[in-house]
């Protein structure tokens, strides 16, 4: 009896730790899920699917947790995401979004969840909008922003634990200048200029805490001064 009995017990046992496949489906009768359970906990492969039919989501779980490479796709089979998870269920390494054309739209690195490393993306195929660094989910050194039709430099600057700081500038189509900003914590501080696509000074002046402060000179396209205005904490005075 006790023989019967310990063999009962390992085969209730194996039955719990067994890998289950499931299946769930919409109300419209087409596939929704299916994967499978091991002790209550979906393991190995799982696939998600649209009302539709189309898949959605496919990846691995372990212990209940996304683990591995995921893809992500639009109802139109073309692949919105795709990257990697931890054993945490944390994103790491490099993730990769697409628009529903198939083109390649944006590219994060990420360290156990969050973004770290490099960031780029792309307005169209080969052609950059942004690039620029993470530091622990912060924007930290460099960046860059380009036009979004012509893909010329429009801006570029110095972010420090997520916030603009130091110089930052700006540029006309032509490559002319188009501004220098001066940044403290995230706020347009200090010196202001910007210039017309010729060259020429266009207006002038400070600011403090992102807010015009002080004597304001503005210049036309010849270089003449045209107009003097005094602000106070963004107010024009007179």
């Amino acid at each position: 009896m006790k023989k019967i009995y310990l063999l009962v017990v390992l085969i209730s046992m194996s039955l719990t730790t067994v890998a289950q496949t499931q299946k769930y489906y919409h109300d419209n009768g087409n596939l929704k899920a299916e994967g499978s359970f091991s002790d209550k906990k979906q393991t190995g492969e799982w696939k998600f699917y649209y009302e539709s039919g189309a898949l959605n989501i496919e990846g691995s779980f372990i212990n209940g947790n996304r683990v591995g490479e995921w893809k992500f796709y639009y109802e139109n089979g073309q692949i919105e995401h795709i990257g990697s998870y931890n054993e945490n269920q944390q994103k790491i390494g490099e993730w990769k979004e697409f628009t529903d054309d198939g083109d390649l739209y944006r590219i994060f690195n990420y360290k156990d969840g969050v973004r770290h490393g490099l960031m780029v993306g792309y307005s169209a195929p080969n052609q950059l909008f942004v690039e620029g660094n993470y530091v622990d989910g912060k924007k930290n050194g460099v960046w860059k922003h380009y036009d979004l039709t012509n893909g010329y430099l429009r801006k570029t600057g110095t972010y420090v634990d997520g916030k603009e700081s130091g110089t930052w500038t700006s540029y006309h189509e032509n490559g002319q200048i188009r501004g220098v900003e001066q940044y403290e914590n995230g706020y347009r501080h200090g010196q202001n200029t910007s210039y017309h696509k010729n060259g020429k000074i266009d207006e002038s002046g400070l600011y403090k805490k992102g807010r015009r402060e002080g004597e304001w000179l503005f210049y036309d396209e010849e270089g003449k001064l045209i107009e003097t205005k005094l602000y106070s904490e963004g107010e024009v005075q007179n």
